[in-house]
């Protein structure tokens, strides 16, 4: 996308032109938002605010399960299922777009301190789920990519 050459103190997709202030959605016709700056970004927060949907972070999880166990072995999709029940409840007050990569690091040193496997098995459900996400539109940041598994015990393989 080019850089703009004029109008670079207003919101991405808000013009002026010829004495007004114009929305531009980047599918539809131009919104006229009014001659007075103020009114304008006025405007420009409503329409912008009314278009974001929120989506239950629970009720995402529950699609992307749902739409990815067809490919997975029976083994998989029982130790999903209780990374889904884990996640839901941890998270149930979440939309997809607040979760961020703080409060996902407290979940995992809490459920760390039963279970270290299963907190790093919840982070990759979490991770594959927000990366679903991000391919659908929903939304466009994945969280959970800052955020590095515990180191997992590993015994010795003993050679005869």
């Amino acid at each position: 996308m080019p850089k703009r050459k004029h109008n670079k103190h207003l919101p991405k997709n808000m013009t002026y032109k010829h004495g007004t202030y114009y929305y531009r959605p980047s599918s539809k016709k131009w919104i006229n938002l009014g001659v007075d700056l103020k009114t304008a970004l006025a405007k420009y927060a409503d329409i912008i605010t009314s278009s974001v949907e929120s989506h239950r972070l629970t009720d995402l999880l529950d699609k992307f399960f749902k739409d990815t166990r067809l490919s997975l072995a029976e083994a998989t999709i029982a130790t999903e299922k209780t990374c889904l029940k884990n996640l839901k409840f941890a998270f149930e007050d979440f939309n997809v777009d607040e979760l961020t990569p703080k409060d996902i690091y407290t979940y995992m040193v809490d459920r760390a301190k039963s279970n270290q496997r299963g907190a790093n098995q919840d982070r990759q459900f979490l991770a594959s789920a927000y990366k679903y996400f991000v391919q659908l539109g929903i939304i466009n940041y994945n969280p959970v990519r800052e955020i590095t598994p515990f180191p997992e015990n590993v015994r010795p393989i003993l050679l005869e």
